[in-house]
């Protein structure tokens, strides 16, 4: 499949200020059961080999494209030399459980999570310990389903502004995750019940309460996200060693 034309990216220096880290984008197709899939990836000059991994989940109505644009975190990419992944959701929604359908399976983008990982570790050296994701509103809703579902696989989660799928069993999860949401968004009630939740089934769980900020990212919190991932490792699976 061919992939879009790379994108480099260059802002021009107006002050004396060095100019700020440069990095390529690029769309890249997938076939996942028979589905056309894509996701845009942010890859920073001078990417050190075995670099880490983030997979960022956009919320309900957006795309890889809007999330870039609004979580800045592109450039936050390029600044500390990881991999950055924003997936494209089917009809701009992902797949989570539903309570009203509690046997319906919702494997569909936790297959589309195997596949990018495959795909990006196919071209990219990725250090396979140090695989994060995020998520905004419902694509941080999708990181709590995907946690749940691949604990072993990833090192680290950030859920802004979105609460846990329901049902969702916490048994057996093991991956850290950060909590962000605004004291003013509408989310907020369900973000700080999955907080104790968490915590109180003993996962490692941080809660940030940003003042005045409504049901929208905080790009105020972006160096708190990399502080919090970057020195995550998965953990391994006690029954396995």
């Amino acid at each position: 499949m061919k992939n879009k034309a790379i994108v480099l990216v260059s802002l021009l220096v107006v002050t004396g200020c060095q100019p700020p880290p440069k990095f390529q984008t690029m769309t890249r197709n997938l076939d996942v059961s028979g589905s056309q899939r894509s996701y845009r990836i942010v890859l920073p000059e001078d990417l050190p080999a075995n670099a880490p991994l983030i997979i960022a989940w956009h919320g309900v109505g957006d795309t890889a494209e809007s999330m870039a644009k609004y979580s800045q975190l592109d450039e936050l990419a390029a600044e500390q030399r990881f991999v950055l992944v924003y997936p494209d959701a089917n009809q701009k929604l992902w797949q989570v459980p539903r309570a009203e359908i509690p046997d319906k399976p919702a494997m569909r983008d936790v297959e589309f999570f195997d596949r990018i990982v495959k795909d990006v570790s196919d071209r990219q050296s990725i250090d396979q310990d140090r695989i994060y994701v995020a998520g905004m509103s419902q694509g941080a809703t999708f990181v709590h389903w995907l946690i749940a579902c691949r604990s072993d696989q990833i090192a680290a989660a950030v859920a802004h502004s979105g609460s846990p799928p329901q049902p969702l069993k916490l048994t057996g999860m093991r991956p850290p995750i950060l909590q962000i949401v605004g004291n003013e968004d509408n989310a907020r009630n369900g973000v700080v019940e999955a907080s104790e939740a968490y915590q109180t089934s003993g996962i490692e769980c941080q809660l940030v309460e940003v003042p005045s900020l409504g049901h929208r990212w905080a790009t105020s919190q972006n160096e708190r996200i990399w502080g919090f991932l970057k020195d995550r490792r998965r953990k391994a699976n006690a029954g396995s060693e």
